[in-house]
C-alpha cells in the first residue's frame, strides 16, 4: 500500500474533492476529523488540555466538549498557545494516523488518501507520501467561499490564509494539481482521472515487496540468532 497526501489553503475546496473520492471507494484518513475525535470528552489529550495553563476549563463547555471556537481564536492570537495546543494534540493525531494507515494496510488496500491541511507546513507523513495532491483556486474564490460558510470577517480571513503556506507554492510542489475554481462537474472530472491514474499503478506491489523483504530479514535474522545461542550455549 501506498500513501497519496491531499492538502491544500483554506477554501480551495479540498474537503470537496476528499469527499468525491471517498464516494469512489477510496479510504480516507482525515487528520481533522482525527483532530476532533482526539479531544472528545475524558481522553489523554482532552484531560492535558483541562490542566493546562494555557487552556483549562474555561476553555470547554458545560457538557465537557472542548469549545472548538475559543480555542481556536486564542491560539490564532497566541503563538505560545498554539504551541502548547501541538505539543498536546499532534502526536495523539499523528499515532491514530498510523494506526489508521496499518489497518488499512492489513485490509488489503493498494492506496490510502492522507487528508491533511497542514501537510507541507507540519506534518511528518509529508516524507513518506508517494504522491502529494494539491487542491487550488484563486485568492478571491476563496475569499468567496470562506465568506459564504463562516463569520469571519475579510481581514480574519486574509489572515488565515497568510498563516499557512501560499497555494502557490504548495502547487509548485505537488505531483498533481486540481484545479477548483469551476464547476463541480470540471473538479469530479479532474478528480476522476486522478483515481484512474492511481487505481493503474503498480507501486503498491514495490512496496509489499520491500515490507516482505524486510519481514523475511527480521525472521531470518532472528532464527539465526537463536541458531547461535544454542550453539555457544
Amino acid at each position: 500500500m501506498f500513501l497519496v497526501g491531499l492538502t491544500g489553503s483554506v477554501g480551495t475546496g479540498k474537503s470537496t474533492v476528499s469527499q468525491v473520492l471517498l464516494s469512489l471507494g477510496v479510504p480516507i484518513i482525515d487528520a481533522d476529523a482525527i483532530a476532533r475525535d482526539v479531544v472528545v470528552p475524558n481522553t489523554s489529550a482532552w484531560k492535558k488540555l483541562r490542566a493546562s495553563p494555557d487552556f483549562g476549563p474555561v476553555y470547554f463547555h458545560e457538557d465537557g466538549e472542548l469549545n472548538r471556537d475559543a480555542v481556536a481564536q486564542k491560539v490564532f492570537n497566541d503563538p505560545e498557545a498554539r504551541r502548547q495546543l501541538e505539543a498536546i494534540v499532534h502526536p495523539e493525531i499523528r499515532m491514530e494516523m498510523i494506526r489508521r494507515i496499518i489497518r488499512l494496510a492489513l485490509h488489503g488496500h493498494s492506496f490510502v488518501i492522507l487528508d491533511v491541511p497542514l501537510l507541507y507546513e507540519k506534518s511528518p507523513l509529508l516524507p513518506f507520501c508517494h504522491k502529494v495532491v494539491v487542491v487550488t483556486c484563486s485568492r478571491a474564490k476563496q475569499i468567496e467561499r470562506l465568506k459564504r460558510r463562516t463569520r469571519w470577517s475579510e481581514e480574519e480571513i486574509l489572515s488565515r490564509i497568510a498563516a499557512q503556506l501560499p497555494v502557490e507554492e504548495k502547487a509548485k510542489r505537488a505531483d498533481i494539481v486540481i484545479d477548483n475554481n469551476g464547476t463541480i462537474d470540471n473538479t469530479e472530472r479532474q478528480i476522476n482521472k486522478v483515481y484512474r491514474s492511481l487505481q493503474a499503478s503498480r507501486f503498491h506491489w514495490i512496496v509489499r515487496l520491500v515490507f516482505l523483504t524486510g519481514v523475511l530479514f527480521l525472521l531470518l535474522l532472528f532464527g539465526g540468532l537463536v541458531a547461535f545461542f544454542r550453539w555457544i550455549l
